[in-house]
């Protein structure tokens, strides 16, 4: 999966594409050491309810796939012998759906896999609840995919008794916002968050919003560490410019677990081609103070965008002694001499001032192409000073 994210194989006129599989190869073993952290983070988050091979549903699916979304507490819950679990909720609020606040709903699930292993009961909690109905019954919709490993991964947990989050707002109407907001109060009072998890910024890349940044402010003025690094997340990924400087001016500040979700995101969800962006993570990428994962997911990113603003940057990594690095570099600065379109993988049709056969030529990004290319450095590290003045 990581190894097809963004960063895939680019086109070179007199070879065939380079597989895919084999895209930067020494950059994805650095980011794997990210994603493993953030998903450790979520995991923690959900008190390990997730088994391999989960995966998180969008919440504007959850709401859109439920006949009823509520907020309510389990009375009592029975698993037979089927593997069938059968929980009695009494409903506190009801956000989506034809109940009424106070009524005693019965709804069933079929536990599977992992979850029918280790679910022997079903314990009293109280959460935020997707239903569905079918023939005159009502059936769980599961928050999260794949293998859970204990049934509270089914559902959001909440606290035992109702709290006032500073995170809602009296004026929003989007049951979106509502549950993130009850999500993130619960994440807030007690610490960690019991059941499904969210993954926050993957729900502002799919559904941005205005409310969402500013949520993404509050959550970084947060005491608790896991939703302060979700705040800085999701502020860089909806491109808070003011996030990206307290980035690049105090990296020593940030936690592991903030380094580590940061680099992620820019790694790979990064687009802006702002000038004033983009000079910042040039300035990381270069810097000699900011950890490691941050430089290279800086480096990434500004290979990625590659507009003319990136190329000083990327210039600056064609002596470098890492290949993959080097190799980012070569790969960024053909992407923009090609006229390749950002998220694309070919040049654009038509004429374009900067391409030639030799740029052409001396194209990629996978560190064993480079490698095995003759002088594609040594290209690129001429092609640099007779256009620098131009492009710079």
């Amino acid at each position: 999966w990581l190894r097809q994210r963004d960063l895939k194989g680019w086109y070179c006129k007199t070879r065939v594409r380079i597989r895919k599989l084999r895209i930067m190869e020494r950059s994805t073993r650095n980011v794997t050491g990210v994603v493993i952290t953030t998903f450790v983070m979520t995991l923690t988050m959900a008190q390990t309810v997730l088994g391999h091979g989960s995966a998180l549903v969008p919440v504007n699916l959850l709401v859109k796939n439920a006949d009823a979304v509520v907020i309510g507490k389990i009375l009592d819950g029975t698993v037979t012998a089927a593997q069938i679990a059968t929980v009695h909720l009494k409903v506190q609020e009801v956000l989506k759906g034809d109940i009424r606040t106070g009524d005693v709903l019965t709804f069933d699930y079929r536990l599977r896999g992992d979850v029918a292993r280790y679910t022997t009961s079903i314990e009293k909690d109280r959460g935020l609840f997707f239903l569905k109905s079918a023939s005159g019954a009502w059936l769980l919709v599961p928050v999260t995919s794949g293998s859970i490993l204990e049934f509270r991964g089914t559902f959001f947990g909440l606290p035992p008794q109702p709290i006032a989050t500073r995170f809602r707002n009296p004026a929003e109407v989007s049951i979106h916002m509502r549950i993130l907001a009850e999500v993130a109060g619960a994440m807030e009072s007690v610490g960690t968050q019991r059941g499904g998890a969210i993954d926050f910024a993957s729900e502002y890349r799919s559904n941005p919003s205005h409310a969402m940044k500013a949520l993404f402010i509050q959550f970084k003025e947060s005491k608790n560490p896991l939703l302060r690094a979700e705040g800085l997340r999701g502020a860089v990924s909806s491109g808070d410019e003011r996030t990206l400087a307290e980035v690049e001016q105090g990296p020593k500040s940030l936690s592991a677990t903030e380094v580590a979700m940061i680099a992620e995101e820019i790694q790979y969800y990064v687009k802006s081609s702002d000038a004033r962006s983009v000079a910042r993570l040039g300035r990381i990428a270069v810097s000699q103070a900011a950890p490691g994962q941050l430089r290279e997911a800086s480096l990434t990113a500004l290979a990625r965008i590659h507009t003319r603003e990136c190329l000083p940057y990327l210039a600056a990594f064609l002596d470098d002694p890492d290949l993959g690095r080097r190799s980012l570099a070569v790969g960024g600065m053909a992407m923009f001499a090609n006229h390749v379109p950002l998220g694309e993988h070919e040049p654009s049709a038509g004429p374009w001032k900067y391409r030639t056969a030799d740029t052409l030529r001396f194209s990629g990004m996978d560190p064993a192409s480079v490698q095995n290319m003759p002088g594609t450095v040594a290209f690129w590290k001429s092609w640099w000073p007779e256009h620098r003045q131009e492009l710079q």
